[in-house]
Parts: C-alpha cells; structure tokens; sequence
C-alpha cells in the first residue's frame, strides 16, 4: 500500500512540473511579444529577411534584441512538440 501511494506522489509532482515549465515557456513567449508591441514593432516587408521595424521612440536595437529571444523560444516550443 505504501508502494502505491508513493509511487502516486512521485507520478504526480514529476507531471506538475513539467507542466509548470510549459507554462513557463509560454509566458516567456507572450512577455517578449508584449515588449515588441510596447514600441509598435512590426515585422518588415522583405520576405526573405524580415527585421523588426519599431517607431521613433524605441531604444536602438530595441526589436532586433527582443526578436531574437522571441525566436528562440519559439524554436524551443517547437523541440517540446516533437518530442
């Protein structure tokens, strides 16, 4: 019986944890594209090299910065799905 109900805990926090880096994840993901928009960047017209357009206020190299840690994580989202 002991057995059982320990091997049931363990089950339990190994899956609320992976969960928990899922979630986490994904609000990495929302809180970069939240700061892309915080200066109105856009993704720019060249098809075959798109950059982050941003207006006038944005710091230099605002939405090259933050694109590419939103790339990033986008890419580790796509690992956790084939996996």
């Amino acid at each position: 019986m002991k057995y059982i109900i320990t091997t049931f805990l363990i089950s339990g926090l190994i899956f609320s944890v992976s969960a928990n880096e899922n979630k986490s994840k994904k609000n990495k993901e929302a809180v970069y594209s939240d700061l892309l928009s915080r200066f109105e960047c856009v993704l720019g017209p060249n098809v075959n090299n798109p950059k982050w357009i941003c207006n006038d206020k944005a710091p230099k190299g605002w939405g090259k910065y933050y694109s590419k840690k939103l790339k990033i994580e986008k890419s580790y989202r796509k690992q956790i799905v084939k996996n």
